[in-house]
């Protein structure tokens, strides 16, 4: 099974930058370069501000921004970039090259979260996902989720928990004769078989039959990063770790950006002030919701 994966896995980094820039998908293999700056701590990174930048041609773009910083752009952008004309107001940070956190349209820091070891956010409206620890942004970056269709379906809202993850797997959603591959697994809905996974990001949004899109090195982040359930004799004991959808069904993603008199201006994403007071989204999660309001009421009686 591993060594089917390395060899398709092969094959998609080959040809990643071709077929990003044929049909409009983001190029994961240069996405996955935003991440290589790491700061010492999240209270190390600087306020960023934004400027339009027009240029007379691509080429003289890229030498006064330095054509490195090109994935970064075009997820702020959410743009290939591919073609860039005097008409085109392009946005860029006026500081580049710092940890990828810095750029987060969602908060540095989440109260709603700093009780919890880690949480998962997808948010359908701008095609974003972030992940928290204690509250703390560790991570974030672009998705492409459900979008309805004749057999698919918008990605469910409401609360999870990630719960099994395989490195590989053929979907079950494949049409006779096709092999839809999926790397990096990680399910948090069990009844509808909702996931997040590797597989190509289309730059306009949502595109999936249901799941959770991710970057190659996104989806391997998340496998490894978060802690599923604990099965015992196929008995759930514990739920792994919050993931929580918002946001609106729309057939493209949301701009992150509001023109103002002073230039561009990131619109920050919101976050539920207490996510527990999401509603539960799957049968698994309105069972433990039911178990741990039990818990509290047995509690407070025996006080």
């Amino acid at each position: 099974m591993r060594a089917r994966f390395f060899i398709f896995s092969s094959l998609f980094v080959s040809l990643s930058w071709a077929i990003a820039q044929q049909s409009g998908v983001f190029d994961q293999r240069a996405l996955a370069k935003v991440y290589q700056t790491k700061a010492p701590a999240l209270d190390t990174l600087p306020e960023v501000t934004y400027s339009y930048i027009q240029s007379a041609s691509a080429e003289a773009f890229w030498q006064s921004v330095g054509k490195e910083h090109k994935p970064l752009l075009q997820m702020l952008n959410r743009d290939i970039m591919g073609r860039i004309s005097t008409s085109d107001s392009l946005i860029v940070p006026n500081q580049l090259g710092l940890d990828h956190r810095a750029y987060s349209p969602f908060p540095k820091y989440y109260a709603g979260a700093e009780l919890l070891d880690k949480f998962f956010v997808v948010d359908k409206s701008h095609q974003l996902y972030a992940a928290y620890e204690f509250g703390k942004l560790a991570r974030w970056g672009v998705v492409s989720t459900g979008r309805k269709g004749a057999k698919a379906i918008w990605t469910p809202s409401g609360r999870f928990n990630f719960n099994w993850r395989q490195d590989f797997r053929i979907s079950s959603d494949s049409p006779p004769g096709q092999e839809w591959r999926l790397n990096w697994v990680s399910n948090f809905y069990l009844e509808r078989g909702i996931h997040t996974h590797q597989y190509a990001i289309p730059v306009i949004g949502a595109a999936s039959h249901g799941c959770v899109r991710m970057i190659d090195a996104d989806a391997k982040w998340v496998y490894e990063w978060h802690r599923g359930w604990v099965m015992k004799n196929k008995q759930l004991l514990e739920q792994g770790n919050m993931v929580v959808v918002q946001g609106e069904d729309l057939p493209r993603a949301k701009k992150l950006f509001v023109k103002e008199k002073t230039g561009p201006h990131l619109k920050m994403i919101s976050l539920p002030p207490d996510p527990w007071t999401i509603e539960a989204g799957s049968p698994q999660q309105k069972m433990f919701d039911r178990r741990r309001e039990r818990h509290q009421s047995a509690t407070e009686a025996s006080r």
